[in-house]
């Protein structure tokens, strides 16, 4: 199919440290993509002029191209109220009150839509990753933190927030360490990216024999990338935290599904991307351990097929599957 004769639009992934912006068709081809710096802006005007000045520059590509562009798709962190004023965001804490759709609307007189970079990443896994027959899937994206989405009947589910609310920081440890949300022995506290860091450094100042003693002696501090190469290599300690992060993650699985009740469970975001069946192996087989036998019946556990750019392919989703 020409490229005059299929939908596109801009897509928009919004994150604390840079943003990707790309013309995405719906079929999931990025035609051109480009990336911008946050700005560490105390206030919002700054930050909104820099993601709209890229878009200008990419909607100036499309017209040279012909490319008729059919709205702009935005996935931001944080959550959204009734108005669509962003609220929560910790990593771009100027933007909070801010209203993005109907600040791009003003600019660019197009339909505009924004969700959270969770949803939108739930969004880009399930319309691209070969689950859209799926009736009810569930998607965890592993990261930094740690975003839980689901999809049901085509639809996004959305409990609270206007999404699934916080999966993330669901308790699974009552005596686990607190979490940066505020509360104590959340999934995120206990299986994200900073959560690995965190307890392979406490194992090294304890003084454990492990090969990322050297890690954190070169560099400072250990990556959860760190961790995965080393128990790779059969060092026992770091075994020891992806067999642990395994557990933590198979238990908050366990948990939603008795709610949620999935025919398909994504493990997407950059770490499970990195970690593959080093990761998936061990929370398959943990989760259906201790899955209630109902909800397991049917049910799979596959990795994230859509990689990097599930985001930007999900707030391409925003604008596509108007269902959504």
């Amino acid at each position: 199919m020409s490229a005059h004769l299929t939908r596109h639009c801009i897509a928009i992934d919004i994150g604390g440290t840079s943003a990707k912006l790309a013309i995405v068709s719906e079929e999931g081809n990025i035609l051109h993509k480009t990336s911008i710096a946050t700005p560490k802006a105390k206030s919002a005007r700054p930050i909104v002029d820099s993601f709209v000045q890229a878009t200008r520059q990419l909607r100036t590509i499309a017209r040279d191209g012909r490319i008729a562009l059919e709205g702009i798709g935005i996935g931001h962190p944080g959550f959204y109220d009734q108005e669509g004023r962003l609220r929560d965001l910790c990593n771009i804490p100027a933007l909070n009150g801010v209203n993005l759709a109907i600040c791009f609307q003003e600019e660019f007189r197009t339909r505009v839509v924004c969700d959270t970079d969770v949803s939108c990443g739930t969004l880009g896994e399930f319309h691209y990753g070969g689950h859209g027959d799926v009736r009810r899937f569930l998607f965890l994206t592993l990261g930094t933190g740690v975003g839980i989405g689901a999809v049901i009947d085509g639809k996004l589910a959305r409990t609270t927030r206007n999404c699934l609310g916080d999966p993330g920081h669901i308790v699974i440890d009552p005596s686990g360490s607190p979490c940066t949300c505020g509360g104590k022995g959340c999934l995120e506290a206990v299986a994200s990216g900073w959560a690995i860091t965190r307890v392979a450094e406490q194992l090294v100042n304890s003084g454990k024999h492990t090969e990322l003693t050297k890690a954190y002696a070169s560099k400072g501090w250990i990556s959860p990338e760190d961790v995965f190469a080393a128990a790779s290599r059969d060092d026992e300690i770091a075994k020891e935290i992806v067999t642990g992060v395994a557990k933590w993650l198979a238990m908050g699985l366990a948990s939603l599904c008795v709610i949620l009740e999935p025919e398909v469970i994504g493990l997407g975001g950059g770490i499970a991307a990195g970690a593959g069946d080093q990761l998936l192996k061990p929370v398959h087989d943990i989760f259906f351990g201790i899955v209630s036998p109902p909800f397991a019946r049917g049910l799979k556990i596959v990795s994230a097929r859509v990689r990097a750019d599930a985001g930007l392919l999900g707030a391409a989703a925003l604008v596509f599957f108007p269902k959504n």
